[in-house]
């Protein structure tokens, strides 16, 4: 039998005494106090974000535009349950459609006419 390679054996040490070493440097970044400083402050500025956000929210809220809009959707959210909201679409939608049906019917008459030729003199046109 052959015997294994020294170079190969040691590649294989080495990779191995890496991944050691990635293992015991991330666990100690990750207890470290610094780490433990960051995470902190991060903590501390993401509650005092959502404690402003929501102190703003709530001054909204009791503004007179906060309560308008509040009221503004009660009264959408009303016409789209009643189907108030849906029925006026279809209305404006089945106009919308009636007049561009018209305009094509009066486009294709046009061109149906310029088909028909100019009017011949002497054919009744009154001319």
């Amino acid at each position: 039998m052959s015997e294994p390679n020294p170079q190969e054996s040691n590649l294989s040490e080495e990779i191995s005494n890496l991944g050691k070493n990635l293992s015991a440097f991330f666990q100690s970044a990750w207890a470290s106090p610094e780490r433990q400083r960051v995470q902190k402050e991060i903590e501390e500025s993401l509650t005092e974000v959502g404690d402003e956000l929501s102190k703003a929210a709530d001054e909204f809220a009791q503004s007179e535009t906060g309560k308008q809009l509040k009221s503004d959707l009660r009264d959408l959210n009303r016409r789209i349950e009643s189907g108030e909201l849906q029925k006026k679409a279809k209305n404006e939608l089945l106009d919308a459609l009636r007049k561009a049906s018209a305009e094509l019917e009066k486009a294709s008459n046009r061109w149906s006419e310029e088909d028909k030729g100019p009017d011949v003199p002497g054919s009744g046109s009154g001319v």
